[in-house]
């Protein structure tokens, strides 16, 4: 041991995960074992964790990579109010977007009772529920798609997102929605309405409703998908065989 006074002395290595703070003390945030990896983020469980009990009505909680019903690896946040309090999902997804970075929000919240515990009292997280595909608890009241493009938006994202319900208000990236989600839908979207249009319009119109509204509105006029292909494609070979006699003119001059 490098800092005890005594010679032949032995560090352990507990597995614990803290920092100190600027009073000198330390605080504990979790457990080493307790780092997951997620689309190629390492992710600390135990920061999740420290974050979520800093809302005033929360008593426990457990952050854990899980599957959804899809398959897909996706983290929750396993929270137990305090008795008599009301925990609102979406002020500790606010608290965690303000002091965390994007990909360290879980997708998923699940209010609790009580966590489950083994023989000795420890956490069981082996005996935590499986995520359903119910829709999360969100602000926006649920309003069901009032358009056939709305309706095969919704369609494309209670597959991606494995919900079963999803209104035409409710935010792709509060029902679990990332960047690789992102990118499935986008590519079912654009093959459904048959022509393209910018990946980050799905940033800038996260809804249902406002996603219809842009593809509606920019759609006018628009050329379909597979003649913007063929035209990319004809294009890609003019340039191909103007490069092709420019080679060969230099070569003459040789």
């Amino acid at each position: 041991d490098p800092f005890s006074a005594e010679p032949g002395q032995r560090l352990y290595r507990s597995g614990d995960v803290a920092c100190w703070l600027p009073h000198g003390e330390l605080e504990f945030l979790g457990r080493a074992d307790h780092q997951v990896k997620l689309r190629g983020f390492r992710i600390e469980l135990g920061e999740i964790e420290a974050v979520v009990s800093e809302h005033p009505a929360v008593g426990e909680v457990c952050a854990l990579l899980v599957e959804d019903s899809s398959g897909a690896d996706r983290l929750a946040a396993f929270v137990v109010p305090l008795p008599g309090q009301e925990v609102k999902v979406s002020e500790l997804r606010e608290l965690l977007r303000r002091n965390l970075p994007s990909y360290m929000v879980p997708g998923s919240f699940v209010l609790l009772d009580a966590l489950p515990k083994t023989s000795g009292g420890k956490l069981d997280r082996d005996a935590l529920p499986a995520l359903g595909s119910d829709r999360p608890e969100l602000e926006e009241a649920f309003k069901a798609p009032g358009n056939p493009l709305e309706e095969t938006i919704a369609t494309i994202w209670r597959g991606v997102l494995a919900v079963e319900r999803i209104g035409v208000h409710d935010n792709f990236f509060d029902l679990g929605g990332d960047s690789l989600r992102l990118m499935r839908a986008y590519n079912q979207i654009r093959a459904a309405v048959g022509r393209e249009f910018p990946l980050i319009s799905l940033f800038s119109y996260p809804t249902i409703e406002s996603l219809a509204e842009y593809l509606s509105r920019s759609g006018e006029g628009a050329e379909p998908a597979a003649l913007q292909s063929d035209r990319r494609r004809e294009l890609l070979k003019a340039g191909g065989d103007r490069l092709r006699r420019q080679r060969e003119r230099i070569r003459q001059l040789r």
